[in-house]
């Protein structure tokens, strides 16, 4: 990451809070540097992540620069009269310096390199945050905004890239001192992200389906969105279910203007992977509309054709956006969420 004024003047802000801070309590900084999984006992408790506020594990569509991903940590006292005025974060990363910068209280802070803790990455601290805890114990959620570094062929941050931080001290005063103290601590890590230029929405239209005859049914209608910028589509796995129907091996695919797309079908039982052409890619930040014909030959009976997607490891996507050649699959069973689960149900008109 490149130094900028605003890091070189938070690093500033940092030197000047160690400064003021007790001798012996930068002392006491020193020897729990080396375990940070063991909490000094101070007076706040080692926080936990409010998990159902908190943004899950995902993919981070960043090639504008606004990517961000959120969590909230929520702190208690053990005795009345604390006010943290700081946090410390490490970033744990793929590379260095994925982490651009983490703020809450619209305070920001900017991540810098670090080689001391071993597996992490880059540190920062918060200053400056004046987060009055009650006496009485109770929760004080706390959110924080991370904002990540774009993804670039030619930078330090790459485009799938994963990052994650922990909150490792925080500063505080008291009423019964004038001075500000440290407790060093390790909150769970923050979910981890897969940084990328652009990522895929999908989304089944279920409410609209087309009446089950011979010839060619439509069995589905799927959005796919852009989010972030330019997207490769590799394939679309389904998994289709027929009662009392037969349908040709071959699926046909027709985007929003009606125009029909050269895909290939291949079939292994239930599941038909549709294959898109080489370098057929979605341009910028827009919604497109496919919609999936099977050929039918075949019904007798209640007849009906089922049809959902395939688990989100079969789908396969390219992050133009971002640069990266390699399609994206395996990865989005982690990161990929709100994949949908949906089923299509088509029947013959009675």
């Amino acid at each position: 990451m490149k130094r900028t004024n605003i890091a070189a003047c938070a690093c500033m802000l940092l030197l000047l809070n160690s400064c003021i801070k007790e001798t012996a309590d930068i002392n006491q900084v020193s020897s729990n540097k080396n375990s940070l999984a063991s909490s000094t006992d101070g007076p706040v408790k080692t926080p936990g992540i409010d998990w159902a506020s908190t943004t899950k594990t995902q993919f981070i569509a960043n090639a504008d620069g606004n990517g961000t991903a959120e969590f909230t940590l929520n702190f208690a006292a053990k005795k009345p009269g604390i006010q943290i005025q700081a946090f410390t974060f490490l970033a744990y990363e793929t590379n260095e310096n994925d982490a651009l910068s983490i703020f809450t209280k619209d305070i920001p802070a900017f991540f810098s390199p670090t080689s001391y803790y071993g597996q992490a990455k880059a540190i920062t601290t918060i200053n400056g945050t004046d987060i009055e805890l009650p006496g009485d114990g109770s929760m004080v959620p706390v959110t924080f905004t991370i904002h990540y570094n774009v993804p670039s062929v030619t930078g330090n941050v790459k485009s799938g890239d994963t990052v994650s931080v922990q909150l490792i001290s925080i500063d505080f005063v008291n009423k019964t001192s004038p001075y500000i103290l440290l407790q060093s601590l390790a909150s769970p890590l923050s979910p981890q992200m897969m940084i990328t230029g652009a990522r895929p929405q999908l989304g089944l239209n279920i409410y609209d389906p087309d009446v089950l005859h011979l010839g060619l049914t439509r069995i589905m209608e799927l959005q796919y969105i852009s989010k972030g910028g330019s997207l490769g589509i590799n394939n679309l796995p389904l998994h289709i279910n027929c009662s009392n129907t037969r349908i040709r091996n071959k699926l046909i695919v027709k985007d929003e203007y009606g125009q029909t797309i050269n895909t290939t079908t291949v079939r292994d039982g239930d599941n038909y992977m549709i294959h898109f052409p080489q370098d057929y890619n979605l341009n910028g930040i827009n919604t497109h509309t496919f919609y999936v014909y099977a050929s039918v030959y075949l019904m007798y009976g209640h007849a009906s054709i089922r049809t959902k997607l395939q688990p989100a490891s079969s789908f396969a996507w390219m992050d133009i956006a971002g640069g990266q050649t390699m399609p994206f699959t395996n990865e989005n069973e982690v990161y990929y969420r709100d994949y949908p689960k949906g089923l299509v149900t088509v029947t013959k008109n009675y």
